[in-house]
């Protein structure tokens, strides 16, 4: 995470942001939170057959 922060700092990012599967819910929202990540909303997704 420290390595692609600082290359999109680097390349002039103003922020970043990512996706987390709801397969880690328990984990993943702690472990990112303690990086400085927030939860900003939801991501939909509709599937084509």
């Amino acid at each position: 995470m420290e390595f692609a922060e600082n290359l999109a700092a680097e390349q002039g990012c103003i922020v970043t942001w990512l996706v987390s599967g709801f397969g880690r819910e328990e984990q993943a929202p702690t472990f990112y939170k303690e990086l400085g990540y927030e939860i900003t909303g939801y991501r939909f997704v509709k599937r084509f057959k």
